[in-house]
């Protein structure tokens, strides 16, 4: 009576969400390959490859949390767009030939991006900010909350995951999307 209720005897079934990935023969190459030039290259290495499928190639301390230093530019580009485009800016092109401080936006765009100059970095930020923007609102609904803008934060796998939905035009619309990605491809 008492079969298959638990604490008495009875059974956990535990099942994958999603079918397990099996990498092929090249990838597990590829991964030997990979850990044999860190050993010898020596530091800590946090690396995450993975194709837009979503399937990882390689993973290696991608959940550690890091100081992401100029690439959480990335996210400030996006967000500055994200607050152009939260005001209602419908042509992008035009907006970003004005500026603030002697500096078209498109210039500080490049500047932050292409150079990594700070200075640009906290322009923009206080852009997004004077839109009012509410960037944790905005980060999460993007899947990104694990990302720490003033500390510059994250994981491997975060960066890749805001670079991926950038690239696949899933933070802003189509128009910022391409204009972003002129910059950074």
């Amino acid at each position: 009576a008492n079969l298959g209720r638990p604490g008495y005897g009875g059974f956990l079934l535990i099942r994958f969400a999603a079918p397990v990935h099996t990498p092929d023969p090249l990838a597990v190459d590829l991964a030997q390959q990979i850990d044999q030039v860190l050993e010898r290259s020596g530091g800590d290495w946090k690396i995450l490859i993975r194709e837009l499928d979503g399937i990882e190639v390689y993973s290696r301390l991608s959940l550690d949390r890091v100081h992401v230093a100029s690439v959480i530019k990335l996210a400030i580009a996006a967000l500055f767009m994200k607050s152009l485009e939260n005001l209602g800016k419908t042509d992008l092109q035009a907006v970003l030939d004005m500026g603030t401080g002697g500096r078209s936006y498109r210039q500080l765009l490049r500047a932050m991006l292409v150079d990594s100059e700070e200075d640009a970095a906290a322009v923009l930020q206080r852009e997004i900010s004077a839109n009012q923007l509410n960037i944790p609102r905005t980060m999460e609904a993007w899947g990104l909350k694990g990302i720490d803008l003033p500390a510059r934060r994250a994981t491997v796998q975060e960066m890749v995951r805001l670079a991926e939905k950038l690239y696949q035009g899933k933070l802003v619309g189509s128009e910022a999307t391409q204009i972003l990605l002129d910059q950074v491809l």
